[in-house]
C-alpha cells in the first residue's frame, strides 16, 4: 500500500507478506515496486513506520536505501525514510 499526502511531500508504505511466503524475496520486490512507483508519481520522501522486532523488514528498507531514526513517543518503533525528490 501507498498512501500519500495531497501534495505528494510524504508517502507512506506499507507491506505484509503471508507468512508462508516469506523469505522468497516478495516484500523486497514489493518496495522497489512502490518505491519506483511513488517516485513516478513525484513523491518527494517515502516513510515506513517498523516494530523493532521486525529486522528482515528494517534491513531490507536500509539496502534499498532507508535511513533510520528513532520514531518520538514510541520506543518500540523505527521509522525509517527515503528521499525521493529533491
Amino acid at each position: 500500500m501507498l498512501a500519500c499526502y495531497v501534495d505528494l511531500e510524504v508517502g507512506e508504505v506499507a507491506i505484509t507478506v503471508r507468512s508462508d511466503h516469506k523469505n522468497l524475496g516478495i516484500g523486497w520486490e514489493l518496495l522497489g515496486h512502490l518505491t519506483k512507483y511513488a517516485e513516478l508519481k513525484g513523491v518527494r520522501r517515502l516513510q515506513s513506520l517498523e516494530n523493532r522486532a521486525n529486522g528482515a523488514a528494517i534491513q531490507s528498507e536500509k539496502e534499498l536505501g532507508f535511513t533510520s531514526e528513532i520514531y518520538q513517543g514510541d520506543s518500540t518503533l523505527v521509522l525509517l525514510q527515503k528521499i525521493l525528490v529533491q
